[in-house]
């Protein structure tokens, strides 16, 4: 974990407004405010470790209420939700949708647009991403799980990254369907999420 930051914070904002989308206001709210962190202040709060811990304490204070599955379902469907609030506030994710990045081929395009996330990811979220080209059509966007010392079912991060990169996919090309597979991470390793890009039926 890195140490105690003020995060001058446009993810922070992407999740809890992603959130918000899911749940509503008041429910958010409280998920926020139980980190000590103030909902109305999160350009600048300060969090303990990374952005990617805040979700996984969100998913933990999820399950209390609703569940193991419903709490990855939350996180998922506020993942889709997030890329428009990725869009608004990093504009290298946005230019993406650009004429150019479109007419490139289908697995330049992809590769591209997915690395450019991922270095998004790493330095926002505070927790390492990478994507690798494993054969036409198919990636492995790998993250960094660090939280070893607790439950594979607590964590939730790559809940989120699901949703954000069906919706991501969906987005960069919507002629395509596509299947995302998540392989729970061993103690302390990636967690591995593997992207394939499909015709549409």
């Amino acid at each position: 974990m890195a140490k105690n930051h003020s995060i001058q914070n446009p993810i922070l904002q992407a999740i809890f407004l992603s959130l918000m989308e899911i749940m509503g206001q008041d429910q958010v709210e409280c998920l926020f405010k139980g980190q000590g962190i103030d909902p109305n202040s999160l350009s600048a709060a300060e969090v303990s470790g990374d952005a990617g811990s805040v979700i996984d304490h969100i998913g933990n204070l999820l399950v209390q209420d609703f569940g193991q599955m419903s709490a990855q379902g939350i996180l998922i469907r506020a993942g889709r939700a997030s890329l428009i609030f990725f869009r608004r506030f990093f504009s290298e994710v946005d230019e993406l949708g650009d004429l150019q990045n479109r007419l490139k081929p289908v697995d330049r395009r992809f590769f591209h647009s997915m690395e450019i996330l991922a270095e998004i990811w790493s330095r926002e979220m505070g927790v390492f991403a990478s994507v690798r080209k494993v054969d036409r059509g198919e990636f492995i966007w790998s993250m960094a799980v660090t939280w070893s010392e607790i439950e594979k079912n607590q964590i939730f991060l790559p809940y989120f990254a699901f949703g954000l990169l069906e919706e991501f996919c969906a987005w960069l090309d919507a002629r395509k369907s596509y299947r995302i597979v998540f392989s729970q991470p061993e103690n302390g390793e990636l967690a591995e999420l593997l992207i394939s890009i499909q015709p549409q039926e």
